[in-house]
């Protein structure tokens, strides 16, 4: 089990509403145009500055209205996306997602979220706060604390980097990170933890499953009391606890057969600081 040293919690200054933000709005034939207008209203009104796309070309963040999804809506997505490089939000309006095309669809062609037609005033708020958090998450990976650590620039990476982000930053949801041996799951969780707000978290601590012996299970995860068994001379923290206030990142977890798993796994679902 080891505890990796402290890093310093990335800075970045979440968008409180009050400034303004910027993405293109297309609509997509056959479009109401009056949606359209009536969104175009209230984004100006909540101060996200929208402007036209004249062409198929990626020009940052933009928003898409469509009432009807074809292949010719996924190619779209896809060229202004730059192939999930930029994001862009797919608004259908009622009925625009038929038993042929979901949700998936578009979001595998491009689309890095779909909203479904309400309300202009709602619509548009969902709209500015997507892009809020975005620009977030591309503020924390241009961060000395990020971009020093992890190195990548393919749209597939990035794209991988952004839910890391995402998840450590916005979420305190236990998260499983899977990948094959060397691809760097511990960097993941190391970049995790970094990112976590917390200003009072605790230590990273690491424990690889694949080492503990199925007999002291139940000690290496929860601890044991002085006495607890023969050469027990003293009391001793668990992995759980050690993590308390920070962060568990269980190596190999799959490979974990001891009798006490489905304790760890109960534990982390009442524990969200765990990873």
């Amino acid at each position: 089990m080891s505890v990796p040293p402290r890093n310093k919690l990335a800075s970045v200054v979440p968008p409180d509403g009050s400034g303004s933000v910027c993405c293109w709005l297309h609509y997509w034939e056959p479009t109401s145009r009056s949606d359209g207008e009536n969104l175009t209203r209230e984004l100006a009104r909540i101060r996200v500055n929208s402007s036209p796309l004249t062409q198929n070309q990626p020009c940052g963040a933009g928003v898409c209205l469509f009432s009807e999804a074809t292949a010719e809506l996924g190619d779209f997505l896809r060229t202004v996306s730059c192939d999930g490089r930029e994001r862009i939000i797919a608004v259908a309006d009622e009925g625009g997602l038929g038993n042929r095309v979901s949700h998936w669809d578009l979001l595998q062609a491009g689309a890095s979220d779909v909203l479904i037609w309400s309300s202009p005033d709602r619509v548009a708020r969902q709209v500015r706060n997507r892009l809020e958090r975005w620009l977030s998450v591309d503020q924390l990976i241009e961060a000395p604390s990020v971009a020093d650590f992890v190195v990548g620039k393919s749209g597939v990476w990035r794209s991988v980097l952004r839910g890391i982000v995402e998840t450590a930053r916005f979420s305190d949801a236990p998260a499983l990170i899977l990948g094959e041996s060397g691809t760097g799951k511990e960097i993941v969780a190391h970049l995790i933890h970094v990112l976590d707000p917390r200003p009072t978290k605790r230590d990273l601590v690491v424990l690889d499953c694949s080492t503990v012996v199925s007999e002291l299970s139940g000690s290496e995860f929860f601890g044991h009391e002085r006495g607890a068994f023969t050469g027990a001379v003293s009391e001793r923290d668990g992995a759980f606890a050690l993590a308390n206030g920070g962060t568990l990142f269980l190596v190999r977890s799959v490979n974990c057969h001891c009798p006490c798993r489905p304790s760890c796994f109960a534990s982390f679902r009442s524990t969200p600081t765990s990873a």
